[in-house]
C-alpha cells in the first residue's frame, strides 16, 4: 500500500506528464521505485514512459524486470 509520500509523487508523475515534462516524471518515478524495488506497477509505469520517449532499451530492461 502507498505510502502519503509515495501518493503525493505519484500525482506529481501524473502532473508532470500531463504537462508533457517526461524527463522530470520518469526522475521520480526512478526515485520511486529505487525506494519501492518490489512494487511492479511502478516499474511498469517507467517502462512504459520510457516507451513513451522512443527509449525502448530502458523500456525493455524495466519489462523485462516486471515478468
Amino acid at each position: 500500500m502507498p505510502c502519503r509520500g509515495e501518493e503525493e509523487t505519484l500525482a506529481r508523475v501524473a502532473a508532470d506528464l500531463e504537462l508533457g515534462r517526461l524527463s522530470m516524471a520518469r526522475q521520480r518515478l526512478r526515485g520511486l521505485v529505487g525506494s519501492q524495488p518490489q512494487r511492479l506497477d511502478l516499474r511498469e509505469q517507467l517502462a512504459d514512459l520510457y516507451r513513451r520517449e522512443g527509449l525502448l532499451g530502458q523500456a525493455g530492461r524495466w519489462s523485462y524486470q516486471i515478468g
